[in-house]
């Protein structure tokens, strides 16, 4: 009784060790309804756009508020990332035109910021994360918010969704598919979580 007893102690404490290293590697990230959330939020056009951008082409933030109109095509929208290395992300047309519609609305030309700073030149992360700070405050999150989980949960969706690991690489600008492969575990932490509501 005694040496069960030990046993179920060292499988809830490796169980434990387990979940703790996991929960240090995984990052956090947004669901689709915590993401509709804060998109719904915002209170200006150009302050949901940058959202939406966040959320549905999975770029940085640094990727996003340095973004111009003559940036924005049909085929995709070209950003500058890391190392200053220029990559095309595909979108769904339904942001293209949402972006396009914006543009027109505030008569932006192609050499235009999307999203313009008052001081000229675009906003910054700074401004950027107070956006989203404000957003998640009337959206009642009650987590703390920043930009990068708009990141982490476009990645988790987009494998929840089935996409594939390589194309995820590419959308993200990831130069190693090592740094891709940390979604594959968070994926799995949403299938485990739906696991475990099963009732047998």
């Amino acid at each position: 009784m005694v040496a069960g007893h030990d046993r179920g102690n060292r499988i809830a404490k490796s169980r434990a060790l387990v979940s703790r290293r996991l929960s240090q590697r995984l990052p956090y990230y947004l669901t689709p309804e915590e993401a509709h959330a804060l998109i719904d939020a915002t209170i200006t056009e150009r302050d949901r756009l940058l959202l939406r951008l966040l959320w549905e082409a999975g770029i940085r933030i640094s990727e996003a508020t340095a973004l111009k109109l003559e940036d924005v095509g049909r085929e995709g929208i070209r950003v500058l990332g890391k190392g200053r290395v220029e990559r095309v992300v595909f979108v769904q047309d339904s942001l293209v035109s949402s972006i396009l519609f914006y543009a027109q609305e505030h008569h932006l030309d192609r050499g235009d910021y999307l999203f313009s700073s008052r001081k000229g030149g675009h906003i910054t992360k700074q401004r950027a994360d107070q956006i989203i700070k404000k957003a998640a405050k009337s959206a009642r999150l009650r987590r703390n918010v920043h930009a990068h989980l708009f990141r982490h949960g476009y990645a988790i969706n987009f494998l929840n969704c089935s996409g594939r690991l390589d194309a995820l690489q590419e959308q993200l600008g990831h130069k190693d598919i090592n740094t891709t492969r940390i979604y594959l575990r968070l994926s799995s932490e949403d299938v485990k979580r739906e696991v475990q509501k099963l009732q047998f």
